[in-house]
Formats: C-alpha cells, sequence, structure tokens
C-alpha cells in the first residue's frame, strides 16, 4: 500500500511539474511526507503496542510462576525516557513503552473470581469465538493467548488466534496512542505496574542471598571403619542448583536433598581399613556460584552433647553425658577447684561425670571451665559450669507478656556473664525497671562476637548513664544478633577502640527503634552514635543528641552509624552531636555500603577539620547506598594540609558518591560563611541524583526545581511533600512528617 501510495504521488508531480516549470509542487510534497511519516508512526506504534501484550503477558507469567525482578533499565531517546528493560531472575528479558494520550486500543487484564488473569480490550472481557474469556496465562504450565495488534487501510484489527482471522477495531490516527502502562515504579523489594485501566501488579525483586550449606559439625565426625552414618545439612540462602560429595582414599558418600524444605543428608560409607577420612562437599546455586566444605571422619570418639551448665546460688550436682571410646583425664581449671569437685564416674563407654557445686554466697556470679582430655591428648572437650549470685532479674518468666525486670546495676552485670557463658537469650523478654547509673563502676559491654546478645530489649522510657570503655565492641551492648532494643536513653564516654556505639557497637540483624544516645566517643574507628557497625538492621526514631564523636585520625564515624552494611535501612534518625573524622565520615552515617538506605533523616551538627583528602559529608560520608529526604544545617568548612593535595571529597549532603549510589530529594545549608561554596555532593559524583541542593537561612531553597514537589520552594514543604506521598502503607511504617514552625524542622511527635 506504502509504495504504491508513494509512486502515484510522483507520477502526478512530474505530469504536473511538465505543464508549467513555474508551478509550486512543495504542498504535494508535504502531504507525501506527512503521509509517510504518519505510516511510520503507525508502523512504530503497532510494533511498540504487540510488544507492550507480550511484555504484560510475560509479567502475568512470571507473578504466577513466582519469578522475581533482577533490574530495571530506562529506554532512552533523545534524553527522553521512552520506555523500560525488565529483567527477571528466571524468565526471559521484557520490554515495555510509554505512550501519550491517543485512540489507540487499549488492551489490559484483570483477575475474575477465581483470581486467574484474562485479556481485556478497552475495559471489557476480551472473547473468542465462542464467548469465552481469554486467558493470559495457562495454569498449571499451560500457555496462554497473546493477541497481536495490526493497522491496516487506516484502522486498528486484533486478533487472538495468531492471525487466523482480525477483528476491526477503531480507525488509527496516526498518533501516539495510550500506554498500558500508566506507571511502572521499582521499589527496595519490589517493582510495581500499574495498568491504564488501574490494575496494579506487584513483582518481588531479586534479593541476592549468599549460598551456604551448614553443617552440625564438619571436624572429627565419629565413624568406625566398615560402616555407614548419616550426616544431615541445611541449606541457606541461594537458590540451589546441585550437591555432590567427593571421597578420597575409599570413603564416599551420597547426598540426598529436599529442595522444598532446603534440607538434605549424606550417606558416608567408611572403608574397613582406614581410621580416619575426608568427604568433600560441593553446592552450586541458579546462578552457578560454588561452594565447597570439607567433612573430616575419626574412629576416635569423645562426644559430650551439653557443654554449658548453668547452677543455681545454693549449688547441687551436675550431671555430665560423655560418650566415648578412649581413656581420658579430668582437669578442672584451678580458680573453680574450691567449689567444683568431681565425686564419680557411672557407667561404662556412655559415662555420666558427676561435679558437686557448692553455694556461692558472692553477690555476683562465678564460671568454671572443665576439661575433658584423651589421655593420647588427640581430644579436648571443655565444658562451663555458670553459678548464680544474685540474679539477673527482679521478676518475670522472660515471656512478651511477664518479660525479665531489671532493676539494679548488679543485675545488669549478672546478664552480661551469663551471655558471655553462653546464654544468648534468643526470643527472651527484658525490661528495664529503673534508671542505671554505671559510673565509677567497670562493666564490660553484654555480647561479644563470639556470644552476641539475641533477645529482646525494653529500655521502658528510663536511662542508663555513665558508660565507659577503652576497648572494641563498646556500648551498652558490644556485640547483639536478631536481637531488638528499642525505649532507651543511653550516656557515656568511650574510646581507643574499634566498633564503638551508644547502644551496641556491633549489630547483625536487628532492630533498634527509638532510643537517644549522648554518648561521647573521643577516638577509634566504626564509631556511631546509635551503632557502631550496623550490618542487615532496621534502625528508627533514633537520636545522637550531643557530645562529640571521633578525632581527626577516626574513620568511618557517623551520628547515627559508623558504617553500615547489607541491607541495612535507617529512617526517621537525626544527628546534633559533632562530628570529627579524617576518612569517612557523615551526620548520619560515615560509610554507606550498597543496599543499604537512609530515609527521612536529618543532621544538625557541625564538622570540624574536613579535609580536601578527606570523605565527608553532612548526611554520608561515602555513599554507595541510597539516601533520601533527608538534609543538613551544620557548618562544615574543607581546610587543605600543606596545599591542595587531592580532589576535595566533602559535601553538604554527600562527601563521595559511588557509582551504584542514589541520592533524592536531599538538601544542605548553604550561606556566607557556613559552607559557603560547598556542592551537595564533593567533586567525586557518579551516582543517580535528582531534586538535590541548597537552602538558605530561612529554609529556602536555591532553585525550585529541586523541591520534590512543584509547589514547595521551602525545605519543611518538600520534605512533608514526600513523607505525605510514601508514609502510608510504606515498608517500614509511616515516616515522621516534619514541624512546619521553624526554617529547619524537625520531626514531630
Amino acid at each position: 500500500m506504502k509504495k504504491v501510495f508513494t509512486f502515484l504521488f510522483v507520477a502526478i508531480t512530474i505530469v504536473v511539474a511538465g505543464c508549467s516549470e513555474s508551478f509550486d509542487d512543495s504542498k504535494i510534497w508535504d502531504k507525501l511526507n506527512d503521509h509517510e511519516r504518519r505510516i511510520a508512526q503507525l508502523e512504530n506504534l503497532c510494533q511498540q503496542m504487540n510488544i507492550n501484550i507480550s511484555s504484560l503477558q510475560a509479567i502475568v507469567a512470571a507473578l504466577q510462576d513466582n519469578d522475581y525482578v533482577k533490574g530495571v533499565t530506562p529506554i532512552t531517546e533523545d534524553g527522553e525516557t521512552i520506555g523500560y528493560t525488565i529483567t527477571f531472575a528466571k524468565s526471559k528479558p521484557i520490554t515495555i513503552y510509554h505512550g501519550k494520550d491517543g485512540s489507540t486500543p487499549i488492551v489490559g487484564i484483570k483477575q475474575d473470581e477465581n483470581d486467574i488473569y484474562y485479556w481485556t480490550l478497552n475495559g471489557d472481557w476480551l472473547l473468542d469465538a465462542s464467548g469465552n474469556k481469554i486467558m493470559v496465562h495457562g495454569i498449571d504450565g499451560e500457555d496462554g493467548t497473546t493477541p497481536h495488534l495490526k493497522i491496516e487501510n487506516d484502522y486498528w484489527y486484533i486478533s487472538y488466534d495468531e492471525g487466523a482471522t482480525w477483528i476491526e477495531l477503531s480507525r488509527a490516527t496516526g498518533e501516539d496512542g495510550d500506554s498500558f502502562f500508566t506507571s511502572v515504579s521499582e521499589y527496595d523489594d519490589k517493582v510495581t505496574f500499574v495498568l491504564s485501566d488501574g490494575t496494579v501488579i506487584d513483582i518481588p525483586k531479586h534479593i541476592a542471598q549468599e549460598l551456604d550449606i551448614v553443617f552440625e559439625s564438619t571436624t572429627d565426625i565419629f565413624c568406625e571403619p566398615g560402616t555407614e552414618i548419616v550426616v544431615k545439612f541445611d541449606v541457606v540462602g541461594g537458590d540451589i542448583a546441585q550437591i555432590y560429595a567427593i571421597g578420597e582414599n575409599g570413603w564416599t558418600g551420597d547426598v540426598e536433598v529436599n529442595n522444598e524444605s532446603k534440607t538434605g543428608q549424606i550417606v558416608v560409607y567408611a572403608p574397613t581399613a582406614s581410621d580416619s577420612g575426608k568427604i568433600l562437599v560441593f553446592a552450586t546455586d541458579i546462578y552457578s556460584h560454588v561452594i565447597m566444605k570439607a567433612l573430616t571422619f575419626t574412629d576416635k570418639l569423645l562426644s559430650i552433647p551439653t557443654l554449658s551448665f548453668n547452677v543455681s546460688k545454693t549449688g547441687g550436682n551436675v550431671d555430665v553425658e560423655v560418650s566415648t571410646n578412649l581413656d581420658y583425664v579430668i582437669n578442672i581449671s584451678s580458680d573453680a577447684l574450691s567449689w567444683v569437685s568431681h565425686i564419680s564416674t557411672r557407667a561404662v563407654r556412655k559415662e555420666t561425670l558427676c561435679f558437686h557445686v557448692a553455694e556461692n554466697t558472692n553477690t555476683l556470679g562465678r564460671t568454671a571451665e572443665i576439661e575433658i582430655i584423651s589421655e593420647d591428648a588427640s581430644m579436648i572437650k571443655t565444658i562451663v559450669i555458670y553459678q548464680e549470685g544474685d540474679r539477673y532479674y527482679s521478676t518475670g518468666s522472660g515471656t512478651k507478656s511477664d518479660p525479665y525486670i531489671i532493676e539494679t546495676v548488679g543485675q545488669w552485670e549478672n546478664l552480661g556473664i551469663m551471655v558471655a557463658n553462653g546464654n544468648d537469650f534468643q526470643n527472651i523478654y527484658f525490661k528495664l525497671g529503673a534508671n542505671l547509673d554505671f559510673t565509677n563502676i567497670s562493666i564490660s559491654p553484654v555480647g561479644t562476637e563470639s556470644q552476641p546478645f539475641m533477645g529482646i530489649f525494653d529500655g521502658n522510657g528510663y536511662s542508663i548513664s555513665g558508660m565507659s570503655s577503652q576497648s572494641n565492641y563498646s556500648g551498652l551492648f558490644g556485640v547483639v544478633k536478631n536481637a531488638w532494643i528499642y525505649n532507651l536513653t543511653v550516656s557515656g564516654t568511650f574510646s581507643n577502640g574499634q566498633y564503638m556505639g551508644g547502644v551496641a557497637g556491633k549489630a547483625i540483624s536487628s532492630t533498634i527503634d527509638n532510643c537517644q544516645s549522648s554518648i561521647n566517643i573521643s577516638s577509634g574507628s566504626y564509631l556511631g552514635g546509635i551503632v557502631g557497625f550496623a550490618e542487615d538492621c532496621i534502625i528508627s526514631n533514633c537520636a545522637h543528641t550531643d557530645n562529640t564523636i571521633g578525632n581527626t585520625s577516626s574513620g568511618y564515624v557517623g551520628g547515627i552509624v559508623g558504617k553500615t552494611s547489607s541491607k541495612t535501612d535507617i529512617y526517621n534518625c537525626s544527628n546534633a552531636g559533632r562530628i570529627y573524622g579524617y576518612d569517612c565520615f557523615g551526620g548520619i552515617v560515615g560509610y554507606h555500603d550498597s543496599d543499604c538506605s537512609i530515609t527521612n533523616c536529618y543532621n544538625k551538627a557541625a564538622f570540624k577539620d574536613m579535609y580536601y583528602v578527606s570523605t565527608g559529608g553532612g548526611i554520608v560520608g561515602y555513599n554507595c547506598g541510597s539516601i533520601v529526604n533527608c538534609y543538613s544545617s551544620g557548618s562544615m568548612t574543607c581546610k587543605t594540609i600543606n596545599g591542595d593535595m587531592g580532589m576535595k571529597m566533602c559535601g553538604g549532603v554527600v562527601g563521595y558518591n559511588h557509582t551504584d549510589s542514589y541520592c533524592y530529594c536531599c538538601y544542605f545549608l548553604q550561606q556566607t560563611p557556613i559552607n559557603n561554596g560547598l556542592s551537595y555532593v564533593g567533586d567525586l559524583n557518579w551516582g543517580s541524583c535528582s531534586k538535590c541542593g541548597a537552602f538558605d537561612a530561612s529554609g529556602t531553597l536555591s532553585n525550585l526545581s529541586l523541591s520534590y514537589h512543584e509547589y514547595s520552594p521551602t525545605l519543611r514543604d518538600s520534605l512533608n511533600a514526600w513523607v505525605e506521598q510514601h508514609k502510608y502503607g510504606s515498608t517500614y511504617g509511616e515516616y515522621k512528617s516534619w514541624k512546619t514552625n521553624q526554617a529547619w524542622p524537625d520531626f514531630d511527635e
């Protein structure tokens, strides 16, 4: 059609031109070019709409097949985003295109009463020749039906039988048509597709997890020659593809895996002439990541299932079950010989060692270590007996409705001793019943790297003051894991260590909420007003209200957290204490890792001694993650050391923005002489930033285009505009609004 039409126009033009050399044929050529342009637009539009239909079908398939999104990449044309490429973990990538207001047929989807997706056309069910609704994606792996559009003789046609028959729809105008997709929004945990008819589809995002195989034990597993044993394991993290075992010197292993529960076992066969051996276990995930674990076996047995025992203050007997085929000796630690004694051994080979523990007349608890050593010294087992002094609680049973109540310094100290001796108190509830003052009392933080605190602690609105420490892992808690700490106020002084924070020196997979700190940390690294180092944590509604953190030689210093890692999320937090540092220091976080977020936070603290070679920022010093809806009003002065020694990596919001970073709707105070000449990001800015810039002493943004909302020229209004759109139904609950009666706002209560 197109070629014939073009030929006719050209022929007419030649004839007319021959009749009169002065004839103006420009209008004919304009019509011809316009016609060709319209045909090209229609062909391009039709192609994009068919791509959108296939992509919509792929989205439904991904939803029903439990697939998840790995990435969203914008498609740009002349600097404008015209669509997106969506990549999935299992399915092939898809492409979707935007549209504009027009008169194209609107192909959509919606669910019936059985939650099955069917195709719609202009809001009505799309029906086949028999009047049945047409399914988007088949059930139980069956194929669905893919509608196809075409333009012929200036009309839209649709087919739902692979082009065998076509149904005429509306006239094609040649203008861009309505997009099937109103919006595509990417969040931390999902991608949301909104269709033109209002249908919303959420596809979860892929969150990479490290593959691991966990065995109860990997060394000195007892197996007699010529026998077989079963070694059980759990698969942790990634989606496993294959596990296999390779033995040496006649040892073999058969792997059995239950992929549904991510558990399995290896049936190990020992040769008849071997007293030791090794099995190598290999595992791969669906991304071809490979890990290896080595299992070693021995025919020597010294097994003690329980290695830690608690004894009441009044004392008593402790029975220790032992399974062995060895002769052994018992060695009680010298400091416990006066109150622990071995009184008997009962039975043979499956033996029970009985120890007597005398009454404890001291205030504090005490610990005894007992070694069980084979006579050839090839195997050693250590058991620990902990005896209570004063209880680590006044009342309670440790449940949610009846938590242990801590009311004295002695009870807190005994809690730390219990944790150090292996009582992690996982899922056990504690509540503070009074203010505690540690001034002039040497009390170690609760929890260590090897024995973290794993309980639930409610500060109950009370405070713990006078803390002091000069060692690694300093805080009220040294190390917490899978813990929940909230409603607490802390103060004190730390120095000369790494991993120091007011609430915890190091936190892993924990939640810290509604905690206030006025901690002073005079030196060290990995320093935070709330947490020194946070991995896979949620830190919310917390504030560092006073005092100074760090000095001019400190690294990884933050008003809330020194360093974040592995999907740590911080929101509704603030800092008003001064920040010092040499490298990676910020008002909220010093070093902000990828997959971590800071949202709805502010810093009002001043910075001092920022150098061109330092990396410091009003919110974050070194940023690899995301920062959204935050501001800093702290004064910052960048200096040189013996002249200009490098690029200036200090900024009103971020010092250094890494390639993978994201910064949105963030502002900083810029006025003479405060922060004059600073940019919101230092000289090294490789990340994705928008709606970021400066405000002045009145809280007015330097440029209206910086505002989150075009009608919000002031700092507080722009911050609140973002909150109003995002606080309800957000991942972490309600984001706090900002007070509206001051230029540099705080949070509303």
